[in-house]
């Protein structure tokens, strides 16, 4: 097995340097060599992988905080990957993981998220874009609570400055104060505070100067800094005409406060030539520059910031409220109010596509708001949803105003797209007003996060009944309709330039006397599990459709040879499912889609029939 992998690998260039870290902790070197193949053959993405093979060793690893994102085996000799996600977070750590297991557990896929995993994974079922999938969302999740720890870090550093303009107002004392604050937190004693107009700013606070200049006009190097609008140095005081006399300091940062089109004034921080101030100081500096803004004159500034961080925190609060729901009712309910508190709208509407339907249809699950529609009916195909299905792309639309409402409506369509299908639907309406840039930032973080919670509890249906189609499944109009789209995709290049396209169809059939009692039911669970590993053995652009005791799928790219060696491993690996004590017949019909014929998936079904004749687990090749 190892040496196969290491064959098949390919060739890859030197990964560039910034391409995310990726830690592995798993005491089984094949599953790191799996793991390796599986991120090499991700199209389009970089990451270096790092492996460690104890609990102890993934602990020190994971509290460097090194890594982007980190895959941890649930079982690590005599503990687990849930007690090292645990003291990982003691200790400090804020790499999100992403479990292994080697078996499909909906009570410790529950259990892994609850504590606090990004994802959960079984071993020997993962696929590059699922891999990719994972660990996109993984990182996203990462970065967005990072953001949330520095802007309450920010804030905390910030908090006895902000605290002193809040309750003592914008006095020359508390200026004073608040001049002598900065000066000692970041060792520079030399500061002032100009304030005023567009024309004149006026010494508001000093420190540190032995010279008093009363008032700096828009000129020189002041000129200079509200016309670019951000910070510039004056290299020399001693020489500079503009500021000379106030050269004790040597340098000096020139921070412009601004507000919008407004100039409010000017912070002046002062620093030796031999002591110039560094990037860290210079970042905490302008903070300071935008918070004085702030509390100058425009409040909203101040909110967006305060707005971002606060949006942050109840996207956590929300994969928080995901993970703690116990059945699909409780989750459904949960979902419309939890996503209300990080994107509010008037209306808010789950829905999931109903694999027994035809393509497009989606069942109302969950709803919050006034007039929303009944729990069960189907979703309304509004231009947003049709365009959002369409392009499974989020579609934020504005909808005219009607006889309903007396001004413009705003709708948010989220589609659910998981192993390249859609699950569901996040629809969000709102009257008056549109959707601002920071709630557009956190719709894809909501859809990210809602995709792995309903695949998760798709999981776990299927788990309890077997013959339920597995999430991902399209139905056999959408395959009717992809091979009409490959078609004429094809028919838009040469010959000699068309890509390939082949079908599958497999079959499972019971034996004699099969067809009566709990027998057929078996029949039922075995082709579920077919239709599952079909499923899990292809690609995200393939198309896998259930059609009774039939399992189709549509490949793209892959000519009939290559489809014939997918459709016999995959036949081994559901025999394999099934037992070989089943009485069951697994067939394979494989063929080209041709245009010429008079149906595209002839050759399949023609290859279908043959296999039929000759008996046994057969695959043939039309």
């Amino acid at each position: 097995m190892l040496d196969r992998l290491v064959r098949r690998r390919p060739a890859r260039p030197d990964l560039p340097a910034d391409a995310p870290r990726v830690l592995l902790i798993d005491d089984d070197a094949e599953e790191h060599l799996l793991i390796e193949d599986l991120l090499a053959r991700v199209p389009g993405a970089a990451y270096h992988l790092d492996w460690v093979t104890s609990y102890e060793a993934g602990l020190e690893r994971l509290t460097t905080n090194e890594h982007a994102a980190a895959f941890v085996d649930l079982r690590l000799g005599g503990r687990n990957g849930m007690q090292l996600l645990a003291e990982a977070s003691a200790h400090g750590s804020h790499v999100p993981l992403i479990m292994l297991t080697g078996e499909d557990d909906p009570q410790v896929d529950h259990a892994a998220l609850s504590a606090g995993a990004a994802d959960f994974l079984v071993k020997g079922r993962i696929e590059p874009p699922d891999l990719e999938k994972s660990l996109r969302y993984a990182i996203a999740r990462g970065r967005a609570l990072g953001e949330v720890r520095r802007s309450e870090a920010r804030v905390a550093a910030l908090e006895a400055i902000g605290a002193l303009l809040a309750t003592e107002g914008m006095t020359n004392e508390a200026l004073g104060r608040l001049a002598a604050l900065v000066a000692e937190r970041f060792s520079r004693p030399h500061l002032s505070l100009y304030l005023g107009s567009s024309d004149r700013f006026w010494l508001r606070a000093q420190c540190g100067y032995e010279a008093v200049v009363p008032y700096l006009d828009a000129s020189g190097p002041v000129a200079q800094v509200f016309r670019t609008r951000r910070p510039s140095f004056v290299a020399n005081l001693s020489v500079d005409a503009d500021v000379r006399g106030r050269g004790e300091p040597g340098m000096e940062l020139c921070l412009p406060l601004l507000c919008g089109p407004d100039r409010l004034g000017l912070l002046l921080v002062g620093s030796p030539t031999d002591d110039p101030i560094g990037e860290a100081d210079h970042a905490a500096l302008v903070s300071i520059a935008d918070r004085l803004s702030v509390a100058l004159q425009l409040a909203h500034d101040r909110q967006e910031v305060a707005a971002r961080a606060q949006r942050f925190s109840r996207l956590a609060r929300f994969a928080s409220v995901l993970n703690a729901a116990d059945d699909a009712e409780g989750l459904f309910t949960a979902i419309p109010r939890a996503a209300g508190e990080v994107v509010p709208a008037d209306t808010i509407i789950l829905a999931l596509a109903d694999g027994s339907s035809e393509e497009g249809h989606f069942v109302v699950r969950g709803a919050v708001g006034a007039a929303v529609p009944m729990l069960g009916s189907a979703l309304e195909p509004v231009a947003p949803v049709a365009h959002a299905l369409a392009a499974r792309a989020i579609t934020i639309a504005m909808v005219e105003a009607g006889t309903s409402s007396p001004g413009p409506s705003w709708s948010a369509a989220v589609p659910l797209v998981r192993s390249g299908s859609i699950i569901g639907l996040l629809l969000l309406e709102r009257d008056g007003r549109g959707f601002e840039p920071l709630e557009r930032e956190a719709l894809p973080l909501i859809a990210d996060q809602l995709t792995v919670a309903i695949a998760g509890w798709l999981r776990s249906i299927q788990a309890q009944d077997p013959g339920l189609p597995p999430p991902g499944l399209t139905s056999k109009a959408h395959v009717e309709a992809s091979v009409a789209r490959l078609l004429s995709a094809r028919r838009e290049h040469p010959e000699a330039e068309r890509l390939p396209l082949s079908a599958v169809i497999f079959e499972l059939v019971g034996g004699d006397g099969d067809d009566e009692g709990p027998r057929r039911a078996s029949i039922e669970e075995e082709t579920g599990r077919l239709a599952g590993i079909v499923l899990d053995r292809l690609r995200a652009r393939d198309v896998v459709c259930r059609d009774g005791q039939r399992v189709l799928a549509l490949l793209p790219g892959t000519d009939p040879v290559h489809a014939e060696q997918v459709a016999i491993e995959t036949l081994r690996l559901a025999r394999a499912a099934v037992g070989d004590g089943s009485t069951s017949l697994l067939r394979a019909g494989c063929g080209a889609v041709e245009e010429a014929s008079g149906s595209p998936l002839a050759g399949a079904e023609a290859a279908l029939v043959m296999a039929r004749a000759v008996g046994g687990d057969t695959v043939i090749r039309a």
